[in-house]
């Protein structure tokens, strides 16, 4: 088979005798004017309305924006987004985006990743920004629009549609640590009414992070990805659209960037079991872990096949469309259990996600009032299995795991209803009501344990808006959102010491929703040359899904954990967000934004809380994994040098506050501060950049996780911290043939 890398260079010298550079425009390699900003078309109430209209916090990020700030995936589109947290945490395992303190360590994500305005799992760790068009961040919950997956908030990646042209655009990359990429995208007017569009990204790193302790040699973050898309576009008449996106992506990575900080480092609450560290968690100077006795390589794979077709037809009044969505997530990943440098214990965990979405909706026009009706059906099947490794002197022995089979099924219905009242007010209601249903099967040695059970949910959405003569807009909504609930399906595969410790741990079987309502205040408008978006919050947040870790006496008769997600209390979370695109000079743009928020635990308990203090309520804590503060700016300059020669010179700074690792409130994680910077050259469609990112070198964690500590029968407590990428820079040439 020929490897994609060669097909996506083949690509390019084939086109190369296609097309002549007849166009030296560079204006899609800069920032979008503020003219622009403001006309921007979106989406993300499920029809086009242009930016400058859109009565909800919703923060847009063009593709200039993403060359611009040298944006690669979601961590780094965190960093612009007020009041959003996007961080690592056991490598590309797992996603723990957090939106205004809403946060999650395990089960369900409290943001919903969608493309193309649809819900995905699991996708958003390895998803490459190759290909999209721009992406709408929605913050506060859009249940009533999206549904099950979008608590706290969504992220909407639109992607690039085929055109009525024909170009080809080609980067390619090196820097330090081996870096090397290639990225290519060709768009073809087939016919005049249908088009064609092709892309795809070959990028390569040696280890960012040395494995300096542990046998073996090798190290961490090695990345070996791979993707390409493919876009059909066919427009048989003015008002009938067909659309088609295929992608696949090949993902092989080292070992996950996790050291674990084990229990001797302990500090504090030394007179209970499990002990705890108080105080910040640093990133040590040396890390390593154990590959030299296990037979296979380490790392973390997945491939990822998703398919987008999708039918349109509108005229002046109506609107109607269909959708279709599949997608195949499999994930491989071997690595040292214990994250100990010593030989002891391996993993082997392997995931497979199937699901598919199928959605129809209309929207109905008329002069002062828009309708939409809708319906969704979406389905997931998921399937998990661990295997453990355990050195026995020189001898490794296998604990095979047991299958965790989930299937969801969510159905639902939805409407919005738009209504231009007097003296510019307009009121914007949107509903929905669903139902999840999910049922689970272990298939354990000689039995098999299943169960099922539904969640009903209703989501409403209120927002009232007026806009100014001098076209300001200032809007009032309620929303409601939740999170749905679920299994700990690992507690059927414990070897209990009896049957009453088997059902004393099982009544933890089960959790259910949460519910999330919040009241935003928002005002967005122009000053002189400035574009500003202001929103005030107010989140009331019930029945935490809360990551409790249950200790339970074994077949063994020793004293065992779990971590389990249990239901406990609330919370409320409230803040500020600003963000301005300002243009200083003829020369000279800047992009500025600001979050706070504070939270506040009520009415909660958790048995780790106990376990420390012997008092199980943790009321007045922060949200772990939260950030009080986040900041970006970025100023941007391009200037005329030369006759069709131009520099641009781009240089951000971003911000982000503490963290508390957990719900005691003891351990944190340092604030973070990362600079990026890029200088480019650009003659017509050929550009020359030199880039550099977190050039402040700033290593504070990723992430901490609580994690037990292999080598004390997990009773006692150690910490997993997922490493930080070090300082990179490097070239890069980009070109645009037309």
């Amino acid at each position: 088979m020929i490897h994609r890398r060669w097909l996506i260079i083949a690509g390019l010298f084939i086109t190369q005798f296609s097309f002549s550079n007849q166009n030296e425009s560079v204006e899609s390699l800069f920032n979008l004017t503020l003219e622009e900003l403001l006309s921007f078309t979106i989406t993300s109430r499920r029809y086009e309305e242009s930016y400058r209209d859109t009565n909800r916090p919703l923060s847009v990020i063009s593709s200039s924006d993403m060359q611009n700030n040298l944006l690669e995936d979601i961590y780094d589109l965190a960093y612009l987004v007020p009041n959003f947290s996007f961080r690592k945490n056991f490598g590309k395992r797992q996603e723990r985006p957090v939106m205004r303190s809403i946060s999650s360590i395990n089960g369900e994500p409290p943001v919903g990743i969608l493309i193309d305005g649809v819900s995905v799992s699991n996708i958003s760790t390895t998803y490459s920004l190759t290909g999209v068009q721009h992406i709408e961040v929605l913050r506060g919950p859009e249940a009533a629009l999206y549904g099950r997956s979008t608590f706290g908030g969504a992220i909407n990646f639109v992607t690039k549609r085929p055109e009525d042209k024909n170009d080809l655009s080609f980067k390619v990359s090196g820097g330090n640590f081996g870096h090397r990429q290639i990225d290519a995208g060709i768009n073809l007017a087939v016919t005049p009414n249908l088009f064609l569009g092709v892309g795809g990204k070959a990028n390569e790193n040696d280890p960012l992070i040395k494995n300096s302790l542990g046998s073996g040699g090798g190290g961490y973050a090695a990345e070996k990805n791979e993707h390409i898309n493919l876009a059909l576009r066919w427009l048989p008449s003015k008002q009938l659209e067909f659309f088609y996106r295929g992608y696949d992506h090949q993902d092989d990575t080292g070992h996950m960037p996790l050291y674990l900080q084990n229990a001797s480092s302990n500090n504090c609450f030394l007179q209970t079991a499990i002990q705890y560290f108080c105080g910040k968690i640093e990133t040590p100077k040396q890390v390593g872990f154990s590959n030299g006795i296990f037979p296979w390589e380490l790392g973390f794979e997945k491939t990822n096949e998703r398919h987008h077709a999708e039918t349109q037809f509108r005229n002046e009044k109506l609107q109607f469309k269909f959708i279709y969505s599949q997608s195949d997530v499999v994930i491989n990943d071997t690595y040292d259990f214990d994250f100990y440098e010593l030989d002891s214990t391996f993993a082997n965990d392997t995931i497979h996600i199937d699901e598919q979405t199928f959605e129809i909706f209309a929207n109905i026009k008329w002069p002062a009032l828009r309708l939409m009706i809708g319906s969704s059906f979406f389905e997931q099947e998921d399937w998990r299995i661990s295997d453990l490794f355990f050195l026995q002197g020189t001898n490794l022995v296998e604990d095979l795991g047991n299958p965790h089979i989930q299937n969801v099924d969510n159905k639902a219905v939805f409407s919005s209803i738009d209504i231009d009242l007097k003296n510019n007010f307009a009121l914007d209601i949107d509903l929905r009501y669903s139902k999840d249903s999910i049922d689970y099967r272990n298939e354990l040695p000689g039995q098999l344990e299943q169960g099922e059970d539904s969640w009903s949910d209703f989501s409403p959405r209120i927002n009232l808006s007026r806009r100014f003569e001098n076209n300001w807009l200032t809007y009032f909504s309620v929303a409601k959102g939740f999170k749905p609930g679920g299994f700990n399906i690992s507690l059927n595969e414990i070897d209990y010491f009896d049957e009453n410790e088997r059902d004393r741990i099982l009544a933890f079987l089960a959790y259910d929703d949460e519910k999330l309502i919040t009241y935003n205040l928002g005002f967005k408008g122009e000053l002189t040359n400035t574009y500003a978006s202001i929103n005030l919050f107010l989140n009331y947040w019930d029945d935490l899904q809360l990551t409790q870790s249950l200790s339970y006496i074994d077949g063994t008769e020793n004293m065992r954990r779990v971590s389990t997600i249990v239901n406990g209390g609330a919370a409320t979370t409230w803040g500020a967000e600003v963000e301005f695109d300002t243009q200083l000079s003829n020369q000279l743009n800047g992009k500025f934004t600001f979050g706070y928020t504070e939270s506040n635990i009520k009415n909660s308990e958790t048995s780790a809380q106990e376990d420390l203090t012997g008092n199980p309520s943790i009321d007045g804590k922060e949200i772990p994994n939260a950030p009080e503060l986040n900041g970006f700016a970025g100023i941007y300059y391009k200037k005329n040098i030369a006759e069709n020669l131009n520099l641009k010179a781009n240089v951000n700074l971003a911000y982000e506050s503490r963290r508390f690792v957990a719900e005691h409130n003891l351990a944190t994680i340092g604030s973070t501060t990362k600079l990026n910077a890029n200088v480019a050259i650009a003659k017509g469609n050929l550009q020359l950049s030199l880039w550099g990112k977190n050039l402040t070198d700033d290593n504070a964690p990723e992430s901490v996780a609580r994690f037990g500590d292999a080598a004390t029968f997990f009773a006692r407590r150690a910490f997993g911290i997922s490493l930080a990428e070090p300082r990179r820079y490097g070239i890069s040439l980009s070109h645009i043939l037309e």
